[in-house]
């Protein structure tokens, strides 16, 4: 699937076990230029972050604790190059998100008919 220019496929879902059409998921596309980092189902855009640090899918973009200096003006942490941080995921760990953006997909309607003919023919198949 295309959006916006992101191509992304089921493979980058992170939590696809949290998707219910019942409850009326929020889905986050996130990526850094164009390049797919994951797509989270949650319901709030933090929740949504959170989800994708503890994927592992943004590990490349976690600060060494060791090099953090918290900014009491800012009230944040500082990483090596002055750039602020964000801390995420179930441990709150650092993480330099500047160059992340994320598309919400809009809610698709909701079919009861079209979700059991999609899964009777993933079963068929």
């Amino acid at each position: 699937m295309e959006i916006h220019g992101i191509k992304f496929s089921d493979d980058d879902v992170v939590n696809p076990d949290d998707f219910n059409a019942w409850n009326k998921p929020r889905v986050f596309v996130f990526h850094d230029h164009g390049f797919v980092l994951g797509v989270v189902i949650q319901p709030n855009l933090q929740d949504a972050f959170d989800e994708l640090a503890d994927s592992g899918n943004i590990d490349h973009l976690m600060a060494s604790e060791g090099v953090l200096v918290f900014d009491e003006s800012m009230q944040c942490d500082i990483g090596p190059d002055g750039e602020q941080l964000t801390r995420l995921g179930n441990a709150s760990e650092p993480f330099d998100v500047e160059t992340v953006n994320f598309i919400e997909l809009p809610e698709p309607k909701f079919s009861l008919v079209a979700l059991l003919e999609a899964e009777q023919a993933r079963n068929l198949a």
